[in-house]
């Protein structure tokens, strides 16, 4: 899970792709949005190098007009959901 070609807008957001599983996602956020979005991604992927049988949710980031929402997945993995807000 990471986020790849950053780049600012004419507008102040952050146009990004966020990758993960084989998956792309094109998002675009505010400053302050990727900043929640990159610390729940730092914690997540820390607690899933300790976790052998969580499967839950831990965060629904708002990014835009999306949520991405971050969880555990058993046998350390991270799950990643993202949808329409």
């Amino acid at each position: 899970m990471e986020l790849l070609a950053a780049e600012l807008t004419d507008d102040g957001t952050i146009r990004f792709t966020l990758a993960h599983a084989g998956a792309l996602t094109p998002l675009e956020g505010s400053v302050a949005e990727i900043e929640r979005l990159c610390a729940a991604m730092r914690e997540v992927a820390l607690l899933a190098t300790v976790s052998d049988t969580e499967r839950c949710w831990l965060h629904d980031i708002v990014v835009g007009d999306r949520i991405v929402r971050l969880g555990l997945h058993p046998g350390g993995g991270v799950r990643l959901l993202v949808s329409p807000r």
